[in-house]
């Protein structure tokens, strides 16, 4: 990734072209030109180019700029504003489709992203980053032999280009060679130790390996480099629970949706420890969110059910009791719940067996007798 500071220094050129070009015009005045070697924070940088861009709007590379900082903030929705703001601007400029395909990778929109990237090399991009880039999104479609050759392309340019071994180590992993797959991802952190992904699979691998210490020591070396991602808290949070600290793990959640408010699993794991401390209405406030962004999201029905039939909703619990049941007949706890709480509606109120809402809707029967005969 660019530097602030290499960042800066272009939009320093832009500003003093930009400057020049106004004095020819009659001159309107121009901000003072900061000193480099200063250093500035990110926050500092966002503002000169805002500054910069609202007084010379028709620059579109100072658009991509801002993109790429906000892109390292991973702040990815104003990232995606000014890049695509750059691309109307000037659209056939290569190296602003793989800015928006990293920024399109990072909102996980897989197909847009292979399309941005796929427009960069068509404008004749043939850069180690693109050709990664294209080597992931292909990956990530399961089309294992195209991400093999960008990689190849990419080692051609630079053979120490880490992140290449790290998809190597994708591809290992996915044939089911963990052990090469592990190899090549500690390869990778040792070429390209910034490298986010890296972390997350080491941490992945040992986790699926209930190696719970040393997925938690590469969790913890990620969030030094980026300690505001989601996905590194949420992973920290999963672990903690493996290892039966549910305060931490729900700490961890709630760090992960300070960044990505609308993070599925970040919700849904933050609902099932309230759930478990018997906090449900809290838990059901996370529960809407994950049912409005993955209403398929596993486990979701029978959670919602479990939660609505604490608060004392049992028509709605109801509902998403035979959801669940319905999709998967083994649970037979969302079985039991179906006809627990259609008893406890039917024995409360017995004119509503006449409606159709209350009729049996499930053909799998309730072991337990929870339904009872003469509520058939």
């Amino acid at each position: 990734m660019r530097t602030i500071s290499s960042i800066l220094l272009g939009w320093v050129v832009l500003l003093t072209m930009a400057a020049c070009h106004s004095e020819e015009q009659g001159g309107q005045k121009i901000p003072p030109v900061p000193d480099l070697n200063q250093g500035f924070s990110t926050q500092q940088a966002l503002e000169l180019l805002t500054r910069v861009i609202r007084q010379y709007p028709g620059a579109a590379d100072n658009y991509r700029k801002r993109a790429e900082i906000y892109f390292q903030r991973e702040e990815y929705d104003a990232a995606l504003q000014d890049i695509n703001d750059a691309i109307d601007l000037k659209r056939n400029t290569g190296s602003f489709y793989v800015t928006k395909a990293k920024i399109l990778r990072a909102k996980r929109k897989t197909e847009d992203a292979l399309v941005a990237a796929q427009r960069a090399e068509i404008l004749n991009v043939r850069t180690p980053e693109l050709y990664i880039l294209l080597a992931d999104l292909y990956q990530q479609v399961n089309q294992l032999g195209l991400a093999r050759q960008y990689i190849a392309r990419t080692l051609q340019i630079n053979p120490f280009y880490g992140e290449a071994y790290f998809y190597r180590g994708v591809i290992a992993a996915k044939l089911g060679d963990t052990v090469r797959a592990l190899a090549l991802y500690m390869h990778s952190r040792a070429l390209s130790p910034g490298f986010l992904d890296t972390y997350k699979q080491l941490s992945t691998v040992h986790y699926q390996l209930k190696q719970y210490p040393q997925s938690l020591v590469f969790v913890g070396e990620g969030l030094k480099f980026f300690p505001r991602n989601a996905d590194l808290h949420f992973r920290r949070g999963l672990t903690f629970l493996r290892i039966s600290q549910p305060d931490s793990a729900y700490r961890e959640f709630a760090h992960a949706l300070k960044t990505e408010p609308e993070h599925p699993g970040a919700r849904f794991q933050a609902a099932a420890v309230l759930f478990e401390v018997n906090k449900p209405a809290e838990a059901l406030k996370h529960l809407e969110v994950v049912e409005k962004v993955n209403p398929q999201y596993p486990g979701l029905n029978f959670l919602m059910a479990q939660c609505l039939e604490q608060t004392g909703n049992d028509d709605k619990a109801m509902d998403y009791y035979l959801l669940e049941a319905q999709q998967n007949p083994a649970n037979r706890r969302a079985v039991g719940g179906y006809w627990r709480t259609r008893k406890r509606i039917l024995t409360s109120d017995p004119t509503l067996r006449q409606l159709d809402r209350y009729r049996p809707q499930l053909a799998i029967p309730d072991k337990s007798g929870a339904a009872g005969d003469s509520l058939q």
